[in-house]
């Protein structure tokens, strides 16, 4: 796949290698410094509004959501939103789905210490194939999903891109679903 993808982008008139081959252990690492630069402001801003307006985010949620999030990287964001879950509801699934595995080992690890309340069911993948995989698991098909994308990742993709995966997401969604970009 790395090889067809490297042609590949290397043969399109607008020259291009996929990010995904970036997160690796180290990649991964480097973006999260990235995100503490003054310069990367993105993260920051996410950060004020979860810690402002958690709850109001999460109040629509009559029963506990599972909680999906793609890109979650160090997860570091969705705390303030797990944590309004949590005491919300007394316990929370959280499904992150990333392209590190290094990242989600990490991320579930420090978040099962801090919250015993949590479970989290994470998948080394790409987004929808990671939606596809969890929406596989009977036993939460049930419950309503809070699927957050957050940060500039739609960045990453061209704009038609951008389209059809927007497109093969909302096709991923129940009514009962939400959608948090």
């Amino acid at each position: 796949a790395f090889a067809r993808d490297v042609q590949t982008g290397l043969n399109a008139e607008s020259k291009r290698l996929s990010c995904r081959f970036l997160y690796d252990a180290e990649g991964s690492m480097h973006f999260e410094r990235i995100c503490e630069l003054e310069e990367y402001y993105l993260t920051r801003a996410e950060a004020e509004i979860f810690e402002k307006r958690a709850g109001e985010i999460v109040a629509p949620f009559d029963e506990a959501p599972v909680l999906v999030e793609l890109g979650s990287g160090s997860a570091e964001k969705t705390r303030a939103l797990i944590e309004a879950l949590i005491a919300q509801h007394g316990a929370l699934i959280y499904e992150p789905i990333d392209i590190s595995r290094s990242a989600l080992e990490l991320s579930a690890e420090e978040l099962l210490g801090d919250y015993p309340e949590l479970e989290v069911y994470a998948v080394a993948d790409e987004y929808l194939p990671g939606l596809r995989r969890l929406a596989e698991i009977p036993e939460r098909s049930e419950s309503p999903r809070l699927v957050v994308w957050l940060g500039s990742s739609i960045g990453n993709f061209h704009r038609e891109e951008a389209a059809r995966f927007l497109t093969g997401l909302r096709g991923s969604l129940r009514p009962e679903d939400r959608l948090l970009v």
